[in-house]
């Protein structure tokens, strides 16, 4: 799901604050854990870096009617302004995690890996965020390739765009549906540059489901 989409209905929960159904309990707790480590991870790849911290207030209005109720902290990289992390935190309650982003890139500056979690604002809706999102970014030659997953190591989405054989190429799918492999693909020249793209970038998380490995030596 692109996080466009998930903006977007987002907004309309907390114009409307439909009841959701609470999340199995396996499923939140490590949905939590995730969230919760990515402070842990934020505060770690800062630490000893020249940053700027930026701080603000935002909210909602609808239901929520509250347009103070997170303060936003943003860390960036001084010299090369690369975002590292975003945290929010409830105003009112300041111990609530609201939400969380943090990125991680490689020694030439590419981003590897990006991080996210959000709760709804709505003390009933906090035992597990509303979504989470870990994405892994591939690079080859000229192709950028991501695959998304959930906390748990769902797919969400894999893409894949750049310049393939002297042509621009882009492919994106949902995973409910994209090709369980590439010869499932009718089309010979989508089912190459599928291969090109996806063939040696298995669909799965990795270790990355726990954000702390980010900072294990």
């Amino acid at each position: 799901m692109h996080k466009l989409v998930r903006i977007k209905i987002l907004t309309a929960l907390l114009l409307a604050h439909v009841p959701l159904q609470a999340a199995p309990h396996s499923t939140a707790v490590q949905s939590n854990h995730f969230a919760q480590s990515l402070v842990t991870v934020s505060e770690h790849l800062a630490k000893g870096r020249d940053v700027i911290v930026e701080v603000k207030l935002g909210g909602y209005g609808g239901v929520t009617n509250n347009l103070e109720f997170y303060r936003e902290i943003t860390t960036r990289e001084r010299d090369s302004g690369k975002l590292i992390s975003k945290i929010l935190w409830e105003n009112n309650k300041p111990d609530n995690l609201h939400g969380v982003e943090v990125y991680v890139y490689d020694e030439d500056g590419r981003l590897l890996r990006e991080y996210q979690a959000t709760y709804l604002p709505y003390p009933d809706m906090r035992k597990a965020p509303y979504f989470t999102q870990l994405v892994r970014h591939v690079y080859i030659g000229d192709l950028h390739v991501t695959r998304e997953f959930d906390a748990n190591g769902w797919p969400l989405y894999e893409d894949c765009h750049g310049r393939l054989n002297e042509r621009q190429i882009s492919i994106g799918y949902e995973y409910e549906e994209s090709p369980n492999s590439p010869e499932d693909i009718e089309d010979p020249q989508l089912r190459a540059d599928y291969r090109a793209c996806f063939g040696e970038f298995p669909n799965r998380p990795g270790p990355f489901t726990n954000p702390l490995v980010e900072i294990e030596d």
